[in-house]
């Protein structure tokens, strides 16, 4: 019995994820959405908090995948314009950015930025300060400062990338 409990007790260890990984991992998903997605500095502050939430929420506490999903797909939705929410929902590695195999968690965004030392942008002000939700029940909290989407969902009607709208 007290050997079943250690080999629990390893299995579950080996699962785990440290604060300052999840902050890595964290950081450089932020800065390929901002790349991809053309976030302006207050996204990107909302979109990384976000993701950390979301990785501290399921690598760290072991919470169920599917519920902190929904929970960042509901942020996301209100942080990002019509048209970059609607890319960020095709571009798998963002929308589904991490998944568990024998207790090992692989990023997806690695797959397609294979270079983990450039960066496209600088790194998000709450990277210092922001350390995740504080209470563990509490579980996935939506960003501390989630004032950027509604502003910017009635600027970016238009696609940044195409020409409509532009003289």
């Amino acid at each position: 019995m007290m050997t079943l409990a250690l080999m629990v007790t390893i299995v579950t260890s080996a699962a785990a994820m440290t604060f300052d990984e999840a902050r890595e991992h964290a950081l450089f998903l932020t800065d390929k959405m901002t790349y991809e997605l053309g976030l302006s500095s207050i996204q990107a502050n909302n979109v990384y908090e976000i993701n950390l939430d979301y990785i501290i929420s399921v690598a760290i506490h072991g919470e169920r995948l599917s519920t902190c999903q929904s929970r960042r797909d509901a942020d996301m939705r209100y942080v990002l314009s019509d048209y970059q929410y609607h890319i960020y929902k095709k571009t798998n590695y963002f929308y589904r950015p991490m998944s568990s195999s024998r207790n090992v968690w692989s990023f997806h965004v690695y797959k397609y930025y294979t270079d983990r030392n450039h960066m496209y942008s600088n790194r998000p002000k709450p990277y210092q300060d922001y350390k995740g939700h504080g209470d563990p029940r509490k579980s996935y909290s939506p960003p501390a400062r989630p004032y950027a989407g509604k502003e910017m969902r009635k600027q970016q009607r238009i696609n940044p990338h195409s020409n409509q709208g532009r003289k």
